[in-house]
Order: C-alpha cells, then sequence, then structure tokens
C-alpha cells in the first residue's frame, strides 16, 4: 500500500514537472522547480517509511502487551482467530465442493467468499508473512 501512494506521488510530482516545463521559459527556472519538486518527493518518501516504520513498531508493542499479559485469553486471542478463521473457510470449501447444497445456499455462501478471503489473508499475512518481510526488508538498502 505504501509504495502505491508513493508510486502515486511519484507520477504526481510528474506530472507538475510536466505543467512547470509548459509555463516556464527559462532551463534555469526550469532545472530549479523540477529540483525543488524532487526535494518534497524525496521528504514526503521518507515521512511514508517513517509512518510505516511506525505502524510496525506499534503493532509489535501491541503483540508484545498481549504476550505480557496475565490473561489465558488476551494471550491467544490471535491464534484462536486464526484458527477459527481457517477452520471456517476449510468447512465452507468443503460444503460449497463436496457437500449436498442446494445451488441457492451456495449462492448464498458465494456473497460471504470476499469478507472472508480479506480476513483470511490479514490474518496469515500477521502471523506467516510478518516475520518473513522484517528479515527481507532488513537486507535491503534503504
Amino acid at each position: 500500500m505504501w509504495d502505491l501512494l508513493k508510486n502515486g506521488i511519484g507520477s504526481t510530482v510528474g506530472s507538475i514537472g510536466k505543467a512547470i516545463d509548459d509555463c516556464v521559459t527559462s532551463d534555469e527556472e526550469r532545472l530549479s522547480l523540477r529540483n525543488e519538486l524532487v526535494s518534497i518527493e524525496g521528504t514526503i518518501g521518507n515521512q511514508i517509511r517513517d509512518f510505516q516504520k511506525s505502524m510496525e513498531q506499534e503493532i509489535t508493542n501491541r503483540v508484545k502487551s498481549d504476550n505480557a499479559s496475565g490473561s489465558w485469553l488476551t494471550k491467544n486471542i490471535r491464534p484462536m482467530t486464526l484458527i477459527f478463521l481457517m477452520v471456517n473457510t476449510m468447512l465452507l470449501m468443503w460444503a460449497t465442493i463436496f457437500g449436498d447444497l442446494p445451488k441457492d445456499k451456495v449462492d448464498m455462501l458465494k456473497a460471504w467468499i470476499p469478507l472472508l478471503i480479506s480476513l483470511d489473508v490479514a490474518a496469515v499475512t500477521f502471523y506467516f508473512g510478518s516475520r518473513g518481510m522484517e528479515k527481507i526488508k532488513a537486507l535491503l538498502p534503504t
């Protein structure tokens, strides 16, 4: 998502640069304005990266706080949610593929598929993708 936002900002800066090129006559003015726009784009990119890092840190702090809690439910609500979603996904798959459901019941289940996909992707990414992405990001130059 952040890359999409950054790409959008980059294309906006490019469009503004083209508009400036059309309006400004001097090469020096054009170069000065273009350099200023590139500087602004870099600043916005840095702000996006800083915000992303702070969001990741907040998620890490939330998980640490949950794990430090004395409550069994607080420590296990996230894994239980993942298990619940995966079991429901498998049951719906089984019911629609192998079940003896009438066509109208299968059509009713299809309405819930986009929501279930979103929840499954979020839960699985949180548990299995987040640490992998942290390791990959640590290897990439900033």
